[in-house]
């Protein structure tokens, strides 16, 4: 029996959706394909935890930690053709991230060890084109036109299971 992998999701306030949203659609009225996903910035890929532990540790975490501002500043590339818009990395996003990994930072799937801290690799980032690099190319004029820097919010975290891409928990960030 293979493990079950689960991802840890930080997931925004309807404003920052709307945000993604708009970027998206002007996207799709160019023909440039998007990942139609939930926005969200990952957090962690865990393979060797059992769901019952994450789940405890991801409400744990959230009962002791606020909504976070972010300021997405940037568009960014990654080589597995991903075309991203990036926070700028603060001192209170890095802290937010290395506490949220203070359980667990060891138990990452192949694709999970890019968002531990062992790793000295996470790169926040909320993904909005993937594909060939025809469809990458074709659609970073288009997000360069219309993106404006703004400020967004982290307000929950999620639990998805992974194979199939399943949502399993939410959990508000609370207001302390």
């Amino acid at each position: 029996m293979k493990n079950q992998t689960f991802y840890v999701l930080a997931l925004f306030d309807e404003k920052t959706n709307q945000i993604f949203t708009e970027l998206t659609e002007n996207l799709k009225k160019n023909n440039v394909d998007f990942l139609e996903e939930l926005p969200h910035i990952t957090l962690g890929g865990y393979t060797e935890v059992p769901e019952s532990e994450i789940t405890s540790w991801v409400e744990e975490f959230s009962e002791t930690h606020s909504p976070l501002k972010i300021n997405f500043n940037h568009i960014g590339l990654f080589p597995q053709s991903i075309c991203f818009i990036g926070p700028k990395v603060n001192e209170e996003l890095l802290r937010f991230h290395r506490e949220f990994h203070a359980n667990f930072d060891s138990c990452f799937t192949e694709i999970g060890y890019n968002f531990t801290l062992c790793s000295e690799n996470w790169v926040p980032h909320m993904t909005i084109i993937t594909g060939n690099a025809e469809n990458i190319f074709k659609g970073i004029p288009i997000l360069f036109s219309a993106f404006q820097p703004f400020i967004g919010t982290i307000t929950e975290l999620a639990i998805y299971q992974f194979d199939p891409f399943l949502e399993l928990r939410r959990f508000p960030l609370k207001t302390l």
